[in-house]
């Protein structure tokens, strides 16, 4: 996703659908699709077989039943090395060295719950350490599983890559 921008409503984007047929009118899904999600849903959606190696799924099922799902996102690289997570509760974001050599320090922890304004950033303060750490180590998973080059990656979300 780029949009060169860490705040949660850059990356909290609705999804309005008009499915003739499905009974459900006015109908709000508690499900979270990351953008590697809505081309294999998509299709699930209309009926037809997504062939496509991606690193998303098919969430229609999920989707139309209403199904509580996975309530993160990782947040990945681009034009800067940057990385995140957003869940229900937290979002947190690391932002390295620009590709141009800038040094860029918003490192970022928001309550999703209390401040849903992202207004007070609470990364570093002592109180808030072991939220960071197992947000963090959550942000390494992801990247360990898509195989995330760390040269794209902040220190902080490269210290326990795994080759």
């Amino acid at each position: 996703m780029e949009k060169n921008n860490l705040y949660e409503s850059v990356y909290h984007i609705p999804m309005l659908l008009r499915l003739p047929g499905c009974g459900k009118k006015g109908f709000r899904s508690p499900v979270w699709l990351r953008m590697t999600d809505f081309a294999p849903t998509l299709a699930g959606l209309l009926g037809i077989p997504y062939r496509f190696p991606c690193d998303g799924g098919d969430l229609s099922e999920e989707l139309m039943k209403g199904r509580e799902g996975l309530k993160e996102v990782c947040i990945f690289p681009s034009d800067v090395p940057r990385t995140g997570i957003i869940t229900e509760d937290y979002e947190l974001a690391y932002v390295g060295r620009g590709y141009h050599g800038s040094m860029f320090h918003d490192h970022i922890l928001f309550d999703r719950k209390r401040d849903p304004m992202q207004r007070v950033n609470l990364f570093g303060r002592p109180e808030y350490a072991g939220i960071t750490e197992v947000l963090t180590e959550k942000i390494r998973e992801y990247h360990r599983r898509y195989r995330t080059p760390d040269s794209l990656l902040p220190a902080e979300a490269r210290n326990l890559q795994e080759d």
